[in-house]
């Protein structure tokens, strides 16, 4: 830091703006997807967060163990992560299980990211309130890079360069 008369000027370093390129607290992380329709995206999102930071507490169903209590472990999972990722498709609303994970993520007062791909529109089944949304317009490379580019830049990871 340089005083001057009445102001401080100060100098930023290669290291400063290396610190912005990655949030200071890692986001830890819960996808919920419904099977049939987005298994592809979910693995494309873990992929990309683990790309992006090696070290970022992502849960995705396939962790769970056998012999797990799956809805109890998932229900854990969601709970204790801020950040709650759902992928979403004109039929996933329906499915119980993405349902009830909504509501803990809710209840637990999780950071809601909906992504809205393969057509979906917000409909009467919306359960997601005034959230907004990334939303993929077309099934393409590029929209759904954008998209990840969208999640990676709310999650606090710079993606310039």
């Amino acid at each position: 830091m340089y005083e001057k008369e009445d102001r401080s000027e100060y100098l930023l370093t290669q290291k400063a703006f290396a610190l912005l390129e990655n949030p200071v607290e890692k986001p830890s992380v819960f996808i919920s997807y419904c099977h049939v329709h987005s298994s592809a995206l979910a693995l494309l999102v873990e992929s990309r967060l683990k790309l992006a930071d090696q070290t970022i507490n992502v849960f995705i169903d396939k962790q769970l163990d056998p012999g797990d209590d799956w809805q109890q472990r998932l229900e854990i999972e969601v709970r204790q992560r801020p950040y709650f990722i759902c992928l979403i498709v004109p039929k996933t609303l329906e499915s119980p299980n993405v349902q009830k994970e909504i509501s803990w993520a809710q209840d637990a007062g999780c950071t809601i990211i909906a992504i809205w791909h393969d057509g979906y529109e917000m409909g009467a089944d919306y359960s997601l309130g005034d959230k907004q949304a990334i939303i993929v317009e077309e099934e393409k490379a590029k929209q759904y890079e954008f998209a990840m580019i969208d999640l990676l830049n709310r999650l606090g990871y710079s993606t310039i360069g």
